[in-house]
């Protein structure tokens, strides 16, 4: 290795660990402020009895670069879904998990309505039916889970990964 190499290599390494030292205090910073802003957000009950909700089009969120079926997966209806025969196939306040997500895609679906958190009406927190599938179990969330906690750390987690990407430049000029 000939000195000026050498030199390039220790200035990155220094560098390195520099921008770990102050990234991730940053990204940490964010993380904290993000957890206490959401640590109340907990699933206080089963239903908050809301009538609001959110529709869901197929055009409308494939425009977006959204798959339609996927967006919609998790979530709990707020009125019935019939066929051409008007024959109820999915009830109000059933949950669109994988089989009757298939079921609709199977019947050519292009618009239903659901719940959200957006549209809850629980007063500290949000209910069962506007969350919907807890993702890591593909269940209906169970009550008492912080949700907010988990959304925060979702975030945070990757945006301290991201800040980390000096450690792949080893020194080499952009």
């Amino acid at each position: 290795m000939r000195p000026i190499e050498y030199f390039i290599s220790a200035h990155a390494g220094r560098k390195g660990k520099a921008d770990t030292a102050l990234r991730t205090a940053e990204s940490g910073y964010l993380t904290r402020k993000l957890c206490d802003a959401s640590q109340e957000v907990i699933i206080r009950e089963h239903d908050c009895g809301t009538e609001k909700y959110v529709t869901f089009t197929k055009q409308e969120t494939e425009l977006k670069g959204d798959n339609f079926y996927t967006v919609i997966s998790g979530r709990v209806l707020t009125e019935d879904v019939v066929d051409k025969k008007k024959n109820v196939i999915l009830g109000k306040d059933d949950l669109l998990d994988k089989e009757n997500v298939q079921l609709l895609q199977d019947m050519g679906v292009e618009e239903v309505k659901v719940r959200t958190p957006l549209v809850c009406y629980s007063i500290s927190g949000i209910c069962q039916k506007c969350y919907g599938t807890d993702l890591s179990t593909r269940r209906i969330v169970e009550v008492g889970v912080p949700v907010g906690i988990i959304a925060a750390q979702s975030i945070g987690e990757p945006s301290t990964q991201l800040t980390l990407n000096t450690f792949h430049e080893g020194g080499v000029a952009k």
